[in-house]
């Protein structure tokens, strides 16, 4: 089972960005197998395997007990982290979500907010949105990588919560492309994915209306890709 989740390269990574003896609590487990990699590896000494559906909590649980670990990994049915105390564990894995169904559950538990716990945020979608969302609410990402799996790139947030903030954000160079993540051997791909989302986006507006807002909107866009092109020529001058 621990095998069959490393060769899961979402999975590998979430894995390794977890710190040795932690507690966790993987939210949306599916089958289990993450809890069930990170108790085998000896990296988590107990874990919580969560779901909001029956069936596949059932699956993990039915993976847990052959992986003969139900003494160290519980399962609990609840919708995000409703289910749990502030006692409970010290890291929160939410994977394979959407952004914004992510800052649902991170909103809806208070507790969160406590520089005691460590989230791992893998969003499937609307990464941009979760990273405005984790600033304005006061966590800080203390690192953020990338992985290539089934010929897409994902990222993995690691944050936690440092203080109360009424900061607000708008979408610019650091919610679109991180400048933590330059030292990952993904990022000129992720760059040139990027960069050409925003050229197309660009692209639909122009052709779309000349209203005073469009072309607001598409200068913002224009100053966020030329952005871009600077970071990757940053980039670029590392790889020499």
């Amino acid at each position: 089972m621990q095998r069959a989740a490393l060769k899961n390269k979402r999975i590998a990574l979430i894995l390794s960005m977890i710190d040795m003896g932690s507690v966790i609590i993987d939210v949306g487990c599916d089958h289990g197998y993450l809890p069930i990699a990170a108790v085998s590896a000896g990296i988590s000494k107990k874990a919580f395997a969560s779901d909001m559906k029956a069936g596949p909590l059932a699956r993990a649980e039915a993976n847990i007990k052959n992986a003969g670990l139900s003494d160290r990994i519980e399962c609990r049915l609840c919708d995000g982290v409703s289910g749990f105390s502030k006692e409970d564990a010290d890291t929160i894995v939410i994977a394979g979500m959407g952004g914004e169904t992510i800052a649902g559950i991170i909103e809806r538990a208070l507790w969160l907010k406590n520089g005691r716990y460590t989230l791992i945020l893998q969003p499937m979608t609307m990464t941009e949105e979760l990273r405005i969302f984790l600033k304005e609410t006061g966590f800080e990402t203390m690192e953020e990588r990338l992985v290539a799996d089934g010929g897409k790139l994902y990222n993995v947030i690691k944050a936690r919560w440092v203080k109360d903030t009424k900061e607000r954000m708008s979408s610019g160079i650091e919610t679109i492309l991180p400048k933590c993540l330059m030292n990952d051997p993904l990022f000129g791909e992720y760059a040139k994915k990027q960069k050409a989302r925003l050229i197309k986006k660009r692209s639909g507006l122009k052709a779309s209306s000349e209203s005073a807002k469009h072309r607001e909107e598409i200068d913002g866009l224009s100053k966020i890709i030329e952005d871009i092109k600077a970071r990757e020529e940053e980039w670029q001058k590392t790889q020499r």
